[in-house]
């Protein structure tokens, strides 16, 4: 059986787009347009040269002349030269650099417009009543060279912006499409839990980002809360989120133990993503009936524990963070709720977040005093507050990481 041959679509894309370019008729019209004014500037010189040296013929005699020699020269030459060097250097697979283009593209069109100018050296001297003066011919040169180098330099940078534009617009409707698919990963509905009120938010710094959070009803009536801050940001840590996030919930709904479910998330991930990105996470399983928390931290911020007196303190959930090791293991810790206890799970965009023209953080103890009052808000209220804080300190400038924060309070 004869083997079957792999078909390389992009280079017969780009073969059948060379025969459908509207280069072939758009480089001849810019040649006519260059070409009209060369072939003015020329009768300008002959017809002040002619005054004081001889009849060459009024100036419109001799712009006609000289739009009749060099337009066909330009157009010829867009058509022949130009029209297939653009297609060759603007719809190859792979674009060759910026000042390899624009050296290729001068040299070539000099050397061109070098032999146009030969050429009309010739007809011009044909056609003229009398002899040219001998500086003529360095005219030409000069004016018909100097332009194909200035065109292979203006066009490149044409060429160049068109492109990135174009690269400009593709990428950010990309970005709008990944946006969307990951708002669509995050939880449609907060689930309500009897006895407890819960809430999240989760602000990108860009189009896409790498905090998440998520949660999973499991056995026994148990509620699963994760949050995570994936390294680096925009679409590579968006699709690293998502991945994370199927992991733990395969993980999450069969194994009621959090420190096994990180260690076997970390497993799975030190296998599938590169050496130099790693998660943080921690992950919480409420019991609703005996009104307890258990916590696993995988390198993230400490959760924040909130007691109805108004006494703050950090859950000591510490760990490594997932994808570093695949040999780690993960410790828990036990937290009971009373009436008005309220726990914070957030990510360092929030007390990583700049104040402008300062490399003043927002600070943990900024993020102390919003939660510490003696009339603790519900949980939609202090997310709010919070972020109109951030907002307040950050102005108008872009946020350093993605936000994202979930609050669970025993109901009082």
């Amino acid at each position: 059986m004869r083997p079957s041959l792999p078909l390389d679509w992009e280079a017969l894309r780009w073969r059948l787009e060379r025969w459908h370019s509207p280069l072939w008729w758009q480089m001849p019209l810019i040649g006519f347009a260059i070409g009209a004014p060369i072939s003015i500037s020329s009768a300008l010189y002959l017809a002040a040269y002619g005054s004081a040296a001889g009849p060459y013929g009024s100036f419109w005699f001799l712009t006609g002349l000289g739009v009749a020699v060099s337009a066909p020269v330009f157009v010829v030459g867009g058509f022949f030269v130009a029209a297939p060097l653009e297609i060759w250097l603007t719809h190859r697979p792979h674009r060759p650099p910026v000042l390899k283009a624009g050296l290729l593209r001068s040299a070539l069109y000099a050397a061109y417009a070098l032999v146009g100018a030969f050429i009309a050296h010739v007809v011009v001297k044909h056609f003229l009543p009398v002899a040219p003066p001998p500086t003529l011919l360095p005219v030409l040169l000069v004016t018909y060279t100097g332009s194909g180098i200035v065109i292979g330099i203006g066009y490149t940078f044409y060429d160049e912006y068109t492109h990135q534009l174009q690269r400009s617009t593709r990428m950010s409707e990309e970005l709008q499409v990944a946006r969307a698919i990951q708002q669509g990963l995050f939880p449609k509905t907060i689930p309500e839990v009897a006895g407890f009120e819960l809430d999240a938010r989760s602000l990108p710094a860009q189009e896409t980002g790498g905090d998440f959070y998520d949660f999973a009803q499991l056995q026994g009536g148990q509620l699963g809360i994760v949050i995570g801050d994936v390294s680096g940001k925009g679409v590579p840590a968006a699709l690293l989120m998502a991945d994370v996030r199927g992991i733990w919930r395969a993980e999450a709904w069969t194994n009621p133990d959090p420190a096994e479910v990180l260690a076997h998330v970390n497993y799975w991930l030190c296998r599938d993503i590169r050496s130099h990105d790693f998660v943080t996470m921690v992950y919480a399983v409420l019991d609703p009936a005996r009104k307890t928390l258990r916590i696993a931290g995988a390198g993230h911020p400490p959760p924040l524990l909130r007691r109805a007196g108004g006494t703050l303190q950090e859950v000591e959930a510490y760990g490594l963070p997932l994808g570093i090791r695949p040999d780690v293991t993960y410790e828990q810790v036990q937290v009971s709720l009373a009436p008005g206890d309220t726990l914070i799970l957030y990510t360092d965009g929030i007390v990583e977040a700049l104040k402008p023209g300062t490399r003043q953080f927002f600070g943990f103890h900024r993020l102390e005093q919003l939660i510490v009052r003696q009339d603790p808000p519900s949980p939609q209220q202090l997310i709010e507050e919070i972020i109109q804080a951030i907002h307040h300190f950050s102005g108008d400038r872009a946020w350093n990481d993605d936000v994202t924060i979930v609050v669970l309070r025993r109901k009082p």
